[in-house]
């Protein structure tokens, strides 16, 4: 790391190196970058992605290297290694935001991580009824307690999810002006955008015509 930190380039006041290995910028990036910037629980998130996931994969890698077919091919890898689609779209997002910082201080000129595709080895799958586990009412009391108990944010997202049968990203893309007090109604017209990391693009339409809805 010390020899990585030598060899580091001072351009416009923004330190740089465009040979430095994925194994040294990372866990670099993960201090300078998140570590108080984002809430611990996420932070921690990333960083078991990159210490558990990402660095056995891409650490002795140059990020310069990193194009979107190998990273596709990546994806591929992991999306085979991982049992839901979901936990490969976490990973993806822990580097999506490193290779996007990596663009802003001119280290790569695009972000290679834009445009993959999350393969999804359940999309051929039938599920039999005996295969889908439910919560009882006892343990969605339960689990809503220790919600409350855990965070408010997290306890409202789920009641809401419980109550509504909204999708995750429906009810995370819910905005003060989207709820009728005087109808006591929700309007859902939008979803939210996982990888977005602007404001601007966070939002895009429901997954089909019929979501569109007021209830």
């Amino acid at each position: 790391m010390e020899e990585a930190l030598k060899d580091i380039i001072i351009n416009n006041g923004q330190a740089y190196n465009k040979d430095i290995l994925f194994k040294d910028y990372l866990p670099d990036w993960l201090v300078t970058y998140k570590k108080n910037a984002v809430k611990e629980n996420t932070f921690k998130l990333h960083e078991r992605n990159v210490q558990k996931k990402l660095l056995p994969l891409i650490g002795h890698m140059k990020i310069k290297d990193l194009t979107p077919t190998h990273y596709q091919k990546i994806i591929n890898k992991l999306a085979d290694q991982e049992k839901s689609k979901r936990t490969v779209e976490i990973i993806h997002t822990t580097l999506y935001n490193a290779m996007n910082k990596a663009v802003s201080l001119e280290m790569i000129s695009k972000n290679p991580c834009s445009g993959v595709t999350i393969p999804n080895k359940a999309i051929n799958q039938i599920k039999e009824d005996e295969d889908l586990e439910y919560l009882s009412k006892d343990e969605v009391f339960r689990f809503l307690d220790a919600a409350q108990a855990e965070d408010w944010n997290y306890f409202i997202l789920f009641k809401t999810l419980i109550y509504t049968g909204l999708r995750k990203g429906e009810a995370l893309a819910l905005q003060f002006h989207d709820l009728d007090f005087t109808e006591n109604k929700i309007k859902v017209y939008k979803t939210i955008k996982y990888d977005a990391l602007d404001i601007d693009k966070m939002f895009g339409p429901p997954k089909t015509e019929t979501s569109y809805r007021k209830f």
